[in-house]
């Protein structure tokens, strides 16, 4: 079936290519989410975390678990991104498909999938009291409040000039519903 999504890359004015980071996981708790995620932004120096779900239950120990989706704002280089997703329990396909995708990016979806409903918001994993001095992609900011109004804002030091035009938006066929 056909999905839209938004891609990870930002180009920027200068013709400067980065990448914001996302990463898909499948069928896992969400306390390792949750500590992957603290890694990453201690390790990497990363922005905070806004985490989404498509999927979430509670298993027979009483401990959360489900599809989660993460995006981080920070731009990094392409490898930057293939060296943090190589660290992390991502879903194996996802980790690969820029490697493999025309486009060379990773795509999330942000809208619906077949009777699924578009992610939702769970949490931001970081600090969104502390103000954020890393290179942050504006136009993925201003997609993510268009469209999660509710979100908390995140304090950040280091807005590129870029906005919600500048985004890339693909279209590609998934085979899970």
């Amino acid at each position: 079936m056909p999905v839209k999504g938004w891609c990870s890359r930002v180009v920027d004015k200068s013709g400067k290519v980065s990448e914001v980071l996302f990463l898909d996981y499948d069928n896992i708790l969400y306390r390792i989410v949750e500590d992957e995620l603290k890694y990453l932004m201690e390790e990497y120096n990363l922005s905070p975390f806004y985490v989404f779900i498509s999927k979430e239950k509670k298993d027979s120990n009483g401990e959360t678990y489900g599809n989660y989706m993460a995006v981080c704002l920070t731009k990094n280089t392409f490898r930057q991104v293939v060296q943090m997703q190589n660290e992390l329990h991502v879903d194996s396909a996802y980790k690969r498909i820029a490697l493999t995708y025309r486009f060379k990016t990773w795509v999330l979806r942000l809208g619906p999938k077949g009777k699924k409903g578009r992610p939702i918001f769970k949490e931001i994993v970081g600090d969104v009291k502390k103000t954020h001095p890393q290179d942050v992609s504006n136009a993925h900011l201003q997609a993510l409040r268009a469209i999660y109004p509710e979100i908390p804002k995140i304090k950040y030091k280091n807005l590129d000039k870029n906005n919600i035009k500048n985004l890339f938006v693909s279209e590609y066929k998934t085979a899970s519903r």
